[in-house]
Order: structure tokens, then C-alpha cells, then sequence
């Protein structure tokens, strides 16, 4: 995959190919520096990527059976996600989900001290997930 661009007069280039590699150019003319990209967890182009949603991923529990309370929460982030057309992560991380599972917080104050759970997570979504957290779905 090649994507190329201006950006502030100079031609950028993009290029996907096993490995990822940006170019900049002052012109199309010009002697190019190639910026290679560092080693990461990103698969190559065409490779198959493992799953870091439910049940993937290398978190507290990955690799091992999830818990159903565990999957009970990321449907309804799901859900919610869906909802609100943004991907489930905006709604919580995994990371959040494992603890709320983990630590079954049971009124708002409780749900508030999960990790990621700010003033406005705990106006918007608290309800639905205490209500999940309490077996009432």
C-alpha cells in the first residue's frame, strides 16, 4: 500500500509493505529521507492481526477462559458503542471492564474508582453497568 500527500509544501509518502516506511520530499525532484518505523506489534500488510477485543489481547485474563460477568459488560459496551457510532473502546477499555468485573462495584460511588471511569463515564453509563454488575440486565 502507498499513500502519498502535500503537507506544508513537501510531498510525504507512505508506504506499507511488511514494513511501514514515511518519506519526505521538499519536491518530487529531491533526494528523499526515509524515516523507517520502529519495530512494533503492528502485523504486516495482509497478516492477520490477533484479536485485542474479547477474549484476545494480553490483559488480566488473556489467554485463558473469560469471565462471563467479563463478557456481560463488553456486549453491553458493545451495544452501547453501536449506539452511539463510535468504536467500544470510547465506552470503556477492556483494562476498565476487567475491573469492574473483578472488583463488582454495586452503587455509583464504587463505580467511580473503577480505572476510566471519569465524571462524565459515571453520569452517562453507570446505571446500565451497575445494573449488568448487579445480575439485572
Amino acid at each position: 500500500m502507498k499513500l502519498e500527500f502535500k503537507l506544508e509544501g513537501k510531498v510525504v509518502t507512505v508506504e506499507a509493505e511488511g514494513r511501514v516506511s514515511v518519506t519526505v520530499c521538499e519536491s518530487q525532484e529531491t533526494t528523499p529521507a526515509v524515516i523507517p518505523a520502529a519495530p512494533s506489534s503492528v502485523p504486516a500488510v495482509g497478516a492477520s492481526a490477533p484479536s485485542a477485543g474479547v477474549g484476545g489481547g494480553t490483559g488480566a485474563g488473556g489467554g485463558q477462559a473469560e469471565d462471563p460477568l467479563f463478557l456481560q459488560l463488553a456486549d453491553l459496551r458493545t451495544r452501547l458503542a453501536a449506539e452511539q457510532g463510535v468504536p467500544p473502546y470510547v465506552v470503556f477499555q477492556d483494562k476498565s471492564l476487567r475491573e469492574m468485573a473483578s472488583q463488582r462495584p454495586q452503587d455509583p460511588e464504587s463505580f467511580g474508582r473503577i480505572t476510566g471511569v471519569g465524571q462524565a463515564k459515571l453520569d452517562k453509563y453507570a446505571a446500565q453497568f451497575l445494573a449488568v454488575l448487579k445480575g439485572g440486565e
